[in-house]
């Protein structure tokens, strides 16, 4: 074995440590696993929305969750948010839809963010079916699993109403 040989043979071993050893890159591996952590819980807090189960939804607040729905009273604790949102997630109610747009995990790994969008769709009367849409942020906290902490919600722009086609002449 040539001099160079041996020199690579020892390099290559010693650059892999570093790059496993090396504190930044496990803080970035595990800020991107906290995040998708965070991601897929709002995914399936969305997905719980959207298939009317309210239970599975619940799961997913902290005992302490703290409510800002748009233009309501704040709701505070998991008991006030289920009386909240349980129109949304009855049969003949309005239709909650979310989707996630953007996660970030403070440094600890302790707290973190999403924000997003969402859409309600239902029907106040037979002839006047509602339409609204906004955004949201919702504080996710870590005890175990990811909770949500905090949820803010607010409608942009305000719910589009549609009386239906005109009556017969």
């Amino acid at each position: 074995m040539d001099r160079r040989e041996a020199c690579g043979s020892m390099i290559a071993p010693l650059v892999l440590l570093l790059s496993v050893a090396d504190p930044a890159r496990r803080i970035d591996a595990g800020a991107t696993a906290a995040r998708a952590a965070v991601r897929r819980a709002d995914l399936d807090r969305c997905a719980a929305a959207a298939g009317r189960d309210l239970d599975r939804f619940l799961t997913f607040l902290a005992d302490d969750v703290v409510v800002f729905p748009d233009q309501h009273p704040l709701v505070k604790g998991k008991a006030a948010a289920r009386v909240l949102w349980a129109p949304f997630f009855d049969a003949k109610g309005p239709r909650l839809t979310c989707e996630p747009l953007t996660v970030e995990v403070a440094r600890s790994g302790e707290l973190a963010y999403t924000t997003g969008t969402y859409l309600m769709t239902g029907t106040e009367a037979v002839r006047s079916p509602t339409r609204g849409h906004g955004k949201y942020v919702t504080i996710w906290r870590k005890r175990g699993g990811w909770k949500v902490a905090v949820d803010i919600g607010n409608g942009a722009p305000p719910p589009e109403r549609d009386f239906g086609p005109p009556p017969p002449p």
